[in-house]
């Protein structure tokens, strides 16, 4: 009886530590710049900074999001490399803005050129720790100043 107990408990401590991750907090967007141009169509960079609430270091394996600059779809962003993500800590994220072929490019570069932006990341990133990862949704919304121009 004493040996089902133990087990028992190590499988409740087992189960506990691999709780599902917290959300990350959406902290800004820095150094928005232009990386490169191909096709006619920019190719943007910035560095996303967001805060690991959870006690433990997680790992980002791929996230998929849509940018929408005052409410207009402006382009995509999707990372595809594995990143770790440090505990109870803020940290940046370097990601390219792949700008929508649906003529948001004249949209993106008019909207850039303001100073009062309302930014917009849908979506969802796969994270975790261990073999356990998770879909964490992304849903964020700022006001923020990144005019370029």
């Amino acid at each position: 009886m004493v040996r089902g107990s133990r087990i028992a408990v190590i499988g409740m401590m087992v189960m506990a530590a691999c709780g599902q991750p917290k959300n990350l907090v959406f902290k800004d967007v820095n150094n928005f710049r232009i990386h490169s141009i191909k096709l006619t169509e920019p190719i943007f960079a910035a560095d996303v900074r967001f805060y690991n609430p959870n006690k433990y270091p997680i790992v980002l394996k791929h996230a998929d999001v849509d940018v929408y600059i005052n409410n207009k779809l402006t382009g995509k962003v999707i990372v595809d490399s594995t990143f770790t993500i440090p505990k109870k800590d803020t940290f940046s994220l370097p990601v390219m803005l792949d700008v929508s072929k649906n003529g948001a490019f004249n949209n993106a570069l008019q909207l850039i050129m303001k100073k009062d932006l309302l930014i917009k990341l849908v979506g969802s990133a796969r994270a975790g720790r261990g073999i356990k990862l998770v879909n964490i949704p992304i849903n964020y919304e700022i006001r923020s100043d990144l005019a370029i121009f």
